[in-house]
């Protein structure tokens, strides 16, 4: 045998990618359904495993491109395969929100699938972790699975990113109590001590724990669906992960309170009842005092057969669920008040699918990006905005105030460096004619990329023709060594000279 070291010097290029909404652009729910938001309008799947009444959880990585899928006890890759250890979850099909999966912060391979049982059962709000670089790729849960939090919460599950840091809050509610729990997801790995909030109403029957719940895009608001109970309407303080200031948006609904969805700008609830003959309603965030938000109930839809889950998506519409139904409904202009929010019957096809009560849950900073575009993320670089609408003035709030006056800008297209590496809520508030419009978007400052000399690669070429083929992208972690495979890209050149080429174009 003929052994060869082939030692390799590596030219490597980064591309750094934006916190982005691709990774909630596949959906999968109901029975078989799916729908991919990739092209921009969704499009049905057809080769989702996942039967389920209600929960369900989907995630794709920052290009948009399936990674895993579940209903909160069966885990299946992006081949729709039964994930290596995926069976066995302690969600519930039947559970409103069954599961949420969420990245572990600045380790690219690493997900964690949160589930709550259902009807408060006694397997509570558990975790398992997901490693992605398992199985060639397709991932498996790790023996970190079934990590039991608190028991009993009720179905309400949701999550947002932390303000000032790489990390998330994944926010569970108690029964028998009104206490939120908000669990703080870093890079070290999920806090199992929460925050607890004890605010709003009690939680005391089993359908009352029935019902979803959401955090607002830019993180300001939490509204809580308790089927039989009430609807309510919180603060949400994305440092702290403290809940306060509880409004009961409508007492005695008799005739639902389950799914609940904030529009894009944050400024537009949404509630929906599962309950034939009736309907969708909208809340007003900005009408003024608490009693005019109360007041601002309109019906925008109605329905004979009951309504299921709302759900933000990625082109900033909202999509309902219908129950046994093989079209979604659709919100076109979440933002708008009353009847300009263009509601729509039947407006998704499913391709013979049929949708249920559920649709899957994102962490809702997701969402948080709408009309605002950024580029050049690593410390240091100079960081470009664009506001895509037609506007007549703008004020930019990039949240870094160690950067003094050079924190603010009235360009239409500014830049920034940014001071530090982390996470900075930056908001522009907008004016045409009269019209006033603040939005937000998370940005993630990186520091600069370092490339490590991987270990020389040792063949053997068994038919000595001096040929042997093998796969360089086999060394990228090595190369990344601890650096995001999702936020750093390398790029394998067979010389200077072909690096040069491709850098002139």
């Amino acid at each position: 045998m003929n052994y060869k070291y082939f030692s390799l010097v590596l030219i490597l290029s980064f591309t750094l990618s934006v916190f982005s909404q691709e990774e909630a652009n596949i959906w999968y729910f109901g029975e078989n359904a799916g729908l991919d938001f990739n092209p921009g309008a969704p499009v049905a799947l057809l080769e989702g495993q996942l039967v389920t009444e209600e929960g369900c959880a989907t995630i794709s990585d920052n290009m948009g491109n399936l990674l895993f899928y579940t209903d909160g006890i069966t885990v299946w890759n992006r081949n729709h395969q039964i994930m290596l250890n995926g069976t066995g979850l302690n969600g519930d099909i039947s559970s409103s929100n069954s599961a949420i999966i969420i990245p572990k912060p600045q380790v690219s391979n690493i997900y964690y699938i949160f589930t709550v049982d259902a009807n408060a059962g006694s397997n509570g709000l558990q975790y398992s972790e997901v490693d992605i670089s398992l199985d060639s790729g397709l991932g498996a849960i790790t023996s970190n699975k079934n990590i039991l939090l608190m028991t009993p919460v009720t179905e309400k599950i949701t999550s947002v990113i932390k303000s000032g840091s790489q990390g998330y809050w994944v926010v569970a509610h108690g029964f028998n109590n009104n206490d939120f729990l908000s669990y703080s997801v870093t890079s070290i790995g999920v806090n199992s001590t929460p925050v607890i909030s004890s605010t709003g109403s009690d939680i005391l029957a089993d359908v009352y724990s029935e019902g979803c719940m959401k955090i607002s895009p830019n993180g300001q608001k939490l509204a809580m669906a308790n089927v039989g109970l009430n609807a309510q309407l919180f603060d949400f303080n994305t440092s702290s992960g403290m809940v306060s200031n509880p409004i009961t948006l409508s007492n005695g609904w008799e005739y639902g309170a389950y799914g609940i969805e904030f529009s894009p700008n944050s400024s537009v609830l949404y509630i929906s009842s599962p309950i034939p003959d009736y309907g969708i309603y909208q809340y007003n965030l900005d009408a003024g005092s608490n009693t005019d938000i109360i007041n601002s109930e309109i019906e925008i839809s109605n329905n004979l057969v009951g309504f299921g889950q709302l759900q933000l998506a990625t082109d900033g519409k909202i999509y309902i669920a219908k129950y046994n139904s093989t079209f979604l409904d659709v919100i076109s202009e979440p933002n708008a008040v009353g009847v300009s929010c263009n509601y729509t019957q039947n407006a998704i096809p499913l391709n013979s699918r049929k949708s249920f009560l559920g649709l899957p849950p994102f962490i809702q900073s997701f969402f948080s990006i709408s009309n605002i575009q950024f580029v050049n993320t690593c410390l240091g670089d100079a960081t470009e905005f664009l506001l895509n609408d037609i506007v007549d003035s703008v004020v930019w709030d990039f949240g870094d105030p160690n950067s003094g006056i050079n924190n603010y800008s009235t360009d239409l297209e500014p830049i920034h460096i940014f001071t530090s590496p982390g996470t900075y809520e930056v908001s522009v508030t907008a004016t045409l004619g009269s019209d006033v419009a603040t939005d937000y978007v998370i940005v993630i400052i990186y520091e600069q990329p370092t490339a490590a000399q991987p270990q020389d690669i040792l063949i053997c070429d068994d038919n000595n023709n001096g040929f042997y083929d093998f796969d360089l992208t086999t060394q990228d972690l090595d190369v990344l060594n601890g650096q995001s495979t999702s936020v750093f890209n390398v790029t394998y050149y067979a010389s200077m000279m072909d690096l040069y080429n491709v850098s002139k174009k």
